[in-house]
């Protein structure tokens, strides 16, 4: 997003690095955590998770439940923090400042997590963001946000549930994934965020009604030699995308207001 606005709408965004696995990572990061304690991020957990594998190898798919072992360093603040397992780094935050402070947190754990992990190949770099777009009372969502993905949204009659929208771009840049969905209430997670030991602003937190919630990734998947400056260089150009996404489903209105103080 550039510089950051005086009311933004984000709320959440992660960056990640997904490698060949590390099968002794259990071994390697007590160094880490301790590397990361001394460095910003004093509150360390370990915890295990369960996801969930669909096996596409058979006649029929069957959805497989595995456990996944990571570790989580925190700042004192719980507003960012890395999350780590066998086959991923991940910086998280819902403290989000700019894109140069946002890739510069990120590249720095890497660092850190390289010396002792010793990664040897990338296979995925990416960058996802969270958005809450709450029009101010008296003013409609559509002042906010691009028709084009506000579907039928107050042109029928009736209580609004929910809509949806989503589009799918793949090309050069990468893979971007641009979702918008409209719903009354607070805010939300997708299920596929959740457990993330963030504590969120109250500035979004208290805020409640008809909203929107654009939710933008931007992903690269190459399986190429690691180096950090090349991750750290390539999630900068997919920050940029990522953003040009975003801009083009708000209107400029909307970012008229939030540069107001």
């Amino acid at each position: 997003m550039g510089q950051r606005l005086p009311n933004p709408p984000i709320y959440y965004s992660l960056a990640q690095v997904r490698f060949a696995a590390l099968p002794k990572i259990a071994e390697r990061m007590p160094d880490v955590q301790e590397a990361l304690r001394t460095d910003g991020y004093p509150d360390p957990i370990e915890e295990v998770i369960s996801t969930f594998d669909i096996d596409m190898t058979s006649p029929q798919p069957r959805m497989q439940q595995r456990s996944v072992r990571r570790w989580v360093s925190l700042n004192a603040k719980r507003t960012a923090g890395f999350l780590f397992d066998s086959t991923s780094l991940t910086y998280q935050t819902t403290d989000y400042v700019d894109s140069e402070s946002f890739v510069g947190a990120f590249t720095k754990g890497l660092r850190v997590f390289n010396s002792s992990a010793n990664i040897q190949l990338t296979e995925r770099i990416g960058v996802r963001t969270l958005d809450a777009v709450f029009p101010k009372t008296g003013e409609p969502l559509s002042d906010y946000v691009d028709a084009s993905v506000l579907g039928l949204f107050d042109k029928l009659d009736g209580h609004l549930q929910h809509s949806f929208s989503e589009t799918v771009l793949r090309g050069p840049r990468g893979l971007i994934t641009a979702r918008a969905i409209t719903q009354n209430g607070g805010i939300t997670f997708p299920p596929d965020l959740q457990n993330l030991h963030l504590a969120l602003p109250e500035r979004i937190t208290s805020k409640t009604g008809i909203h929107t919630m654009i939710d933008t990734d931007a992903s690269r998947s190459e399986r190429v030699q690691f180096n950090v400056d090349l991750v750290s260089s390539e999630l900068s150009k997919l920050k940029k995308y990522a953003s040009e996404s975003f801009w083009k489903t708000v209107t400029k209105e909307a970012r008229e207001r939030w540069s107001q103080p």
